[in-house]
């Protein structure tokens, strides 16, 4: 059997014997397109990506990708598609494909996938089968060793970290101490890929092994649209899922005192019974749902008896809760977080004794769905304490060089810092380029940083895509790029256009463009 390669030469060795049709059938995979019920091709990127990976799909394979595009994207592909004589007869796609071919596709995808995840190593013998973490694997061994192949949404989609230990937050013991605070709400913003999930990991590393506190963690990413048609429904899976995860986590819990008793020679037979005193007390609750109750308070109610029958603190993390921004009942949601917070400080007011003071609330979202016309204000604004993200510093992106092996000079660091003013993900995606490819150099990458090939030609599409959603962002940043000083724009477009981390305000409520790149690229392309 192989073994998963552990370095830059192994991994090459090993994808240069991977059959070359298998590596373009990887290539949908790695760029967001899988085989799940409700896959969604992440379209962040112009067709001309997709274009590439066309000519390795079967036609069923196909039919699927288009089903699932808009009709403006489709027809372009399929223009370009027909103009090449590549494949004919794709104006026929738009059709949903019949239910056999839809299972075929997703047969072959899967088995695509299963096969060129064996072949880089990923079985594991106590499963008696294959890993069942093979596609996160995947997706982070092609990240370290081939970037360039995989989507940003692919390290959204898995959770997976992205920023390295270079980030140290600076105000990491004060956001600990907002969490300790009784019933407390803290909220983790930033656009996308700045390290949010990063950010996260550290603080609950800093409770952890802390027998005052447990920790759930829920990521809405997990949800799917067979749970998120309506609230109640979402609510339900919601409230299943934090029980069961509690479960899980208090049957480690038990594992782990076992081994350390084995280890230590000592007995611990009462953590065991009362954390197993617990799970039979939990049990019951997955599948107690008042139908006739609102789904608030059947949350409410389960929240109340999670605390009551818990000793320690309760952390409860609600990661990617942007998920739900736009849908109908985000406002209902985000009102019960409201009202928990408020109810905790309230009573904290009046010096009352409230279960509410263990519960404390850790929220992370993304802000693009603030530039959706449908958004015109935060969903949880003035509400606990706000945590926002900041690029690198200077000195952190010199930092992490180093740590990547790279010889950079001190100009060449500062030129890197000048073009993306150290967005992490940028800054991450541009070092693991040049350690997986020592031949090229930052200088290339600059001077080649807005062409259409670029490492970072995906990432700046996305940001056009969600630019073209609104006719006034367009043309209020076409003037921000234009502009060779900083000027002063409508404050919800200003609003608008920072959730997408499009610029930078002065004291002074005054604008301009982020980094350079977003200046040449956007200049150019608006």
């Amino acid at each position: 059997m192989n073994s998963i390669p552990k370095t830059q030469p192994e991994f090459d060795a090993r994808y240069e014997t991977l059959p070359y049709k298998r590596k373009l059938a990887l290539r949908p995979f790695l760029l967001g397109f899988d085989d799940s019920e409700n896959a969604q091709l992440d379209l962040s990127f112009y067709p001309e990506k997709i274009f590439l990976i066309l000519v390795s799909l079967c036609k069923e394979e196909i039919t699927l990708l288009f089903h699932e595009m808009s009709k403006e994207q489709s027809e372009q592909i399929q223009r370009k598609l027909n103009d090449t004589d590549i494949i004919k007869g794709l104006p026929t796609l738009r059709k949903k494909p019949e239910e056999d071919s839809l299972k075929s596709a997703k047969s072959r995808i899967r088995k695509n996938i299963s096969m060129s995840a064996e072949h880089f190593g990923f079985r594991d013998p106590k499963f008696g089968k294959k890993d069942p973490y093979i596609r996160e694997k995947l997706v982070q061994l092609f990240w370290q060793y081939k970037s360039e192949l995989v989507d940003s949404s692919m390290l959204t989609r898995y959770g997976l970290d992205f920023v390295p230990s270079v980030r140290n937050f600076i105000n990491e013991e004060k956001y600990e101490n907002y969490i300790k605070e009784p019933g407390s709400l803290v909220r983790i913003r930033s656009p996308r890929l700045m390290g949010k999930t990063f950010l996260i990991n550290n603080l609950l590393k800093r409770f952890k092994g802390n027998q005052q506190y447990r920790i759930v963690y829920f990521t809405f990413n997990s949800c799917d649209s067979s749970v998120m048609f309506d609230y109640q429904t979402l609510m339900k899976y919601f409230c299943q899922s934090l029980i069961k995860k509690m479960i899980e986590d208090i049957e480690d819990e038990i594992d782990e005192i076992k081994e350390k008793q084995i280890n230590l020679n000592q007995s611990f037979t009462e953590d065991i019974e009362a954390l197993t005193t617990l799970i039979n007390k939990l049990k019951p609750r997955i599948d107690k749902w008042e139908d006739l109750l609102p789904p608030n308070q059947n949350m409410t109610i389960l929240l109340e008896k999670l605390l009551s029958l818990s000793p320690e603190n309760f952390i409860l993390v609600l990661d990617d809760l942007d998920k739900i921004f736009e849908l109908p009942y985000c406002d209902e949601f985000c009102d019960l977080l409201r009202y928990l917070f408020q109810e905790s400080k309230r009573m904290l007011e009046e010096n009352k004794p409230t279960l509410w003071y263990k519960s404390h609330l850790i929220i992370a979202h993304s802000t693009e769905s603030y530039a959706n016309g449908n958004i015109d204000h935060s969903p949880l604004g003035n509400v606990g304490k706000t945590i926002k993200i900041k690029p690198f510093t200077s000195q952190e992106v010199k930092t992490l060089s180093k740590d990547y092996g790279l010889t950079l000079k001190d100009k060449e660091n500062e030129a890197l810092y000048d073009l993306i003013s150290g967005h992490p993900y940028l800054v991450t995606l541009t070092f693991n380029y040049l350690k997986n490819y020592p031949e090229e150099t930052l200088k290339d990458i600059i001077e080649s940083a807005c062409h259409q090939g670029s490492i970072y030609s995906s990432y700046l599409r996305g940001l056009l895509v969600m630019l073209k959603q609104s006719e006034d962002l367009i043309n209020t940043y076409d003037k921000v790029v234009n502009s060779s000083t900083s000027i002063k724009i409508d404050d919800n477009i200003t609003w608008k256009l920072d959730s997408l981390g499009l610029i930078k305000q002065d004291n002074n409520n005054r604008v301009t463009y982020f980094c350079d790149l977003y200046h040449r690229y956007f200049k150019d392309n608006l």
